[in-house]
């Protein structure tokens, strides 16, 4: 509910601001970016090491909610990796390791990717809209989604910090994607990804101390 609401009104912010520009694309782009967090290269990662399996099975879910989602190609390979499990099948040992140093690469590899398209856009004149991207996704989307998810559906201990923690991940690829599709705000996508995801740093941690979990 969150989400929805501050995506709308990001939405429609930037649609009345900028009455002249026929794009519709924009405002959605900016809508992404603070409304998707990066919830499958990094967040998994980091429900996991925070929280572990118990975790984990929480924010799954969270991230596989529409047949859409489900199809996506970074998600499909997860949700096989937990169908295994459930089976409890064994893994041999050698193929174990190979999928241990593959996981291993994923973030940092991404985060190049990234790299090299901000690059190619580079970032001039797109600084002000990156940060407002930044702010909204750190900050403003996991406060809301604190609010409501304690005061209004009463939730506390594991349930509500793994709620929070996904809320607080920087932008996500997906905002990129978008922009690329579309053919609007690559450059501004691209910053914004790369200024939350290195101010997650620092905010991971307040988000942490406010949930009792450093």
């Amino acid at each position: 509910m969150p989400v929805l609401a501050i995506a709308f009104l990001v939405y429609v912010w930037h649609h009345v601001r900028d009455r002249t520009s026929p794009v519709a694309a924009i405002p959605a782009t900016r809508a992404m970016a603070v409304a998707f967090g990066n919830s499958v290269q990094l967040g998994i990662p980091m429900a996991t090491a925070l929280f572990g399996e118990e975790g984990l099975a929480i924010h799954i879910p969270l991230v596989t909610t529409v047949r859409n989602t489900v199809l996506h190609p970074v998600l499909l390979p997860v949700l096989a990796g937990v169908v295994w499990h459930v089976l409890r099948i064994e893994i041999p040992d050698a193929v174990d390791e190979v999928l241990v140093l593959l996981s291993s690469a994923v973030v940092p590899l991404c985060l190049v990717l990234i790299g090299v398209s901000l690059a190619q856009y580079g970032v001039k004149g797109h600084l002000h809209g990156a940060t407002l991207a930044t702010i909204g996704k750190l900050f403003v989307l996991p406060a809301a989604v604190l609010l409501v998810a304690r005061f209004g559906f009463g939730l506390t201990g594991l349930s509500l910090a793994v709620l929070v923690m996904m809320a607080a991940l920087p932008v996500g690829t997906n905002a990129l994607l978008f922009a690329q599709r579309y053919g609007v705000l690559e450059a501004e996508a691209t910053a914004a990804i790369v200024a939350s995801t290195f101010g997650f740093v620092l905010t991971a941690g307040l988000w942490l101390a406010e949930l009792g979990l450093t």
